[in-house]
């Protein structure tokens, strides 16, 4: 994905590396969270060998340590490791990448399937490129990535804005769809086009918020059909943000559905938040239902509850249920017991 890079400011110069999500989404969402972090910022190359490769990442300079994160799962794929590319380090277990990494100064083919191979140079790695030297730092590494395409319009945004501001809406706020927005746009595993499609979703998911009728869900996305007409967008992504708006209803995606598991995923999250957080999350629902009765909502609400906690899985998408699942399923057994108490 040409709009991701990671840039190492070496002594020698720059060197710009085309991050590879489609290849390694793990490795990459780790590369890139040490950046940001300023992990790799001086730290040497620690092992270099003139015609095969250069190999950096530990911040003691001895090949020996990483970072203090778990080490990833494996994640090798069929990329040649060529001159330029960019793979992760590892000891002899499979599983052990955490921090190092090494750059193929030539052609390396023998270590193919072996290691997770997560970017490489834009371009053909050339002798004018800079070259990583034996313990010498990278000054700096940044993670640069342009920001997935905006479907909606200013005069549709504000609408919105305006609709996630109604007095009746506690926790449906724009805060909600703030956070929802957030998770969407560290999807780096997405390409900028599905992440556009599901950010256009999430925006659209709750407009339609009244908890006195029955077809939010469904009166939600037909608003965003007309609204994304209106600014001439084209059929078969307008059909496609019908079609995620509308899981948020039952919440149950299909086993192949990646996108709609990451919608759903995001649009529970709240569910496997913090015990004070997820706390507040209640009160807030019950405020929006303030015009039930007591005696009907605590049934009613533990029910819906029940309805969770009885699913396989409460999100679809594997990477927020490992994050979320168990915190979650905690929440909704804490809650029940209160309701029914």
């Amino acid at each position: 994905m040409a709009d991701q890079t990671l840039t190492l400011t070496l002594d020698t110069g720059d060197v710009v590396i085309k991050l590879r999500p489609d290849l390694a989404p793990g490795h990459v969402a780790r590369i890139s969270e040490l950046a940001s972090e300023g992990f790799y910022d001086g730290v040497v190359f620690h092992r270099v060998i003139p015609g095969f490769m250069a190999q950096g990442g530990d911040p003691t300079g001895t090949s020996t340590s990483g970072s203090s994160k778990p080490n990833l799962k494996a994640e090798f794929s069929k990329e040649p490791h060529k001159r330029g590319i960019c793979s992760m380090a590892r000891t002899s277990d499979p599983n052990s990448a955490n921090s190092q990494f090494f750059i193929c100064l030539d052609d390396a083919t023998f270590l193919d399937n072996q290691y997770t191979v997560w970017g490489g140079s834009p371009k053909a790695w050339t002798t004018s490129t800079p070259c990583p030297r034996a313990n010498r730092p990278a000054r700096r590494a940044r993670s640069s990535r342009r920001r997935s395409a905006d479907m909606i319009s200013g005069a549709v945004r504000d609408d919105l804005i305006v609709r996630y501001r109604e007095p009746l809406r506690r926790y449906h706020t724009m805060a909600h769809i703030e956070d929802c927005l957030a998770q969407a746009e560290t999807s780096t595993d997405l390409s900028p086009e599905a992440r556009a499609l599901l950010k256009t979703a999430l925006w659209f998911h709750d407009a339609i918020y009244d908890p006195q009728r029955t077809d939010n869900e469904a009166a939600s996305a037909r608003l965003a059909v007309e609204a994304l007409k209106s600014t001439g967008r084209p059929e078969a992504e307008i059909a496609e943000i019908e079609r995620l708006i509308l899981l948020t209803a039952g919440h149950e995606v299909a086993a192949d559905d990646m996108l709609g598991a990451r919608l759903v995923s995001i649009d529970l999250s709240i569910l496997g938040a913090p015990p004070a957080r997820y706390d507040a999350y209640a009160r807030d629902i019950r405020a929006e239902y303030g015009h039930v009765p007591e005696a009907l909502y605590r049934p009613a609400r533990a029910a819906v509850l029940r309805h969770f906690l009885e699913a396989e899985r409460l999100f679809p998408d594997p990477v927020w249920a490992t994050r979320l699942e168990a915190r979650a399923r905690d929440n909704l057994r804490r809650e029940i017991a209160s309701l029914t108490s």
